[in-house]
């Protein structure tokens, strides 16, 4: 996606950049690794498809309208899957769910959908190549998981291209 929206060189590199370091840090040369590839190809289509639905609901809703809207058809969509456990909910899960709800979705959706508005969707798309790189440092941080030379410099190639297009995004006062 930010190399289809590109129309500056230097915003290749940034995405080429990110893309290195992902592969760096996902270890496409381990046995079975071509569907885990397949995989996160899809999924970043995915995330390409949330980026420009989300720009577009910015872009047509005001303050956090569209997340109102997007967060109950989420949940109905989801409904089926999580229907057959529905029992298994106490007042503990419950309140933990809520937690979760307003710190792991409400919060991070309303300020992507924010940021969504201010930038273009091919910047985004270099921004969320930093997620394997945060999910690098919560498992060295929580998990005591110790990331590779080469983990590292992965994760260290999409911290620097995410900087370098969200930096040159910005405009320049003149």
């Amino acid at each position: 996606m930010a190399l289809a929206g590109s129309r500056r060189h230097q915003d290749v590199g940034f995405a080429l950049l990110a893309g290195a370091g992902v592969l760096l840090l996902s270890g496409v040369s381990r046995p079975g690794s071509g569907l885990g590839l397949a995989f996160a190809i899809a999924a970043g289509g995915a995330w390409a498809s949330v980026a420009y639905a989300g720009r577009t609901v910015g872009a047509r809703t005001s303050r956090l309208d569209g997340l109102a809207l997007a967060l109950p058809i989420a949940a109905a969509v989801t409904l089926p899957f999580g229907i057959l456990r529905f029992g298994a909910i106490d007042a503990h899960a419950l309140g933990l769910g809520v937690v979760i709800a307003v710190g792991g979705l409400i919060l991070p959706f309303a300020l992507e959908l924010e940021g969504l508005r201010r930038l273009e969707p091919r910047f985004v798309a270099v921004i969320y190549s930093l997620d394997p790189a945060i999910a690098g440092l919560v498992g060295f941080a929580a998990l005591g998981q110790t990331p590779t030379p080469v983990q590292f410099l992965g994760m260290g190639a999409v911290v620097v291209a995410s900087i370098g297009a969200v930096w040159n995004s910005a405009p320049r006062p003149g």
